[in-house]
């Protein structure tokens, strides 16, 4: 009995021993097979056909007009430059390594849109010392006698004398005489019109942007020409609101011509 037992003893031994070897084969197998106990990748969903993608797009350079801004002044339309709504921002060469950008804060004008170009105008005025390029110590440097010399010149003014209008583009070609630092020297701009419609509170608005560059030394201005650079990119964003044509207006826009 003792001897019958051992030897039963001794087969559920080598039974289960069998059974561990058989689960270790059967694990390394699965572990050679599949990489080991790694998760398997996340597979990439595939999308329908019929899903819209993104389009590959180059991007908008423009403004985006909407379909109910009228483009064309039907009437004659007078517009005075709303300060709050135009930038007036302008960049030059320092020492050739890069460019400084600043701006004028205080500006205003009359824009005088009439289907006769002979009777249209545009006319800006810019407060000088309202100039700003992140620096109180340029600013101020700006500001005296070397550069704008507020003080005796505070404003810079222009009045056009003659707009046409470029048939290519639909841009009014707008030239006139730019008054600053004392000297009167006359300039030429493509001027844009965006669109003409009713801003937030309900007031109808005409919207402008033109690029345009400038010499300063023409305008008596050339101080430190080794640092600073004598070419200045000029680009005026402005909003006009609509109002009434005053007469004195209409007067000037034949007189000054």
């Amino acid at each position: 009995m003792y001897c019958q037992a051992v030897i039963d003893q001794k087969t559920k031994t080598c039974v289960a021993r069998r059974r561990i070897i058989a689960l270790l084969v059967l694990l390394l197998g699965f572990g050679v097979a599949d990489g080991g106990f790694a998760q398997k990748p996340i597979e990439v969903v595939q999308v329908p056909d019929d899903v819209v993608q993104v389009p590959d797009e180059e991007p908008i350079d423009v403004v985006q007009v909407p379909d109910d801004v009228v483009q064309v002044p039907s009437t004659a339309q007078y517009f005075e430059v709303d300060n709050g709504h135009s930038s007036l921002i302008f960049a030059v060469s320092h020492s050739g390594l890069s460019y400084t950008y600043g701006r004028f804060e205080k500006c205003s004008g009359q824009i005088l849109l009439k289907d006769n170009l002979d009777d249209t105008f545009f006319r800006f005025e810019i407060d000088v010392a309202s100039i700003n390029t992140n620096s109180r110590l340029r600013d101020d440097h700006l500001r005296g006698p070397e550069f704008f010399d507020t003080k005796k010149f505070p404003k810079i003014r222009f009045k056009s004398t003659s707009v046409k209008v470029e048939e290519a583009t639909g841009n009014y070609i707008v030239a006139g005489l730019m008054s600053m630092h004392g000297v009167e020297r006359r300039v030429k701009m493509p001027i844009t019109m965006i669109g003409v419609g009713k801003g937030p509170m309900g007031k109808t608005r005409g919207g402008f942007v033109t690029k345009f560059t400038l010499q300063r030394s023409h305008f008596g201005m050339d101080a430190w020409p080794k640092v600073i650079g004598d070419q200045i990119a000029v680009t005026f964003s402005f909003e006009g609101v609509l109002g009434d044509q005053p007469s004195e207006a209409l007067s000037r826009s034949t007189k000054n011509k």
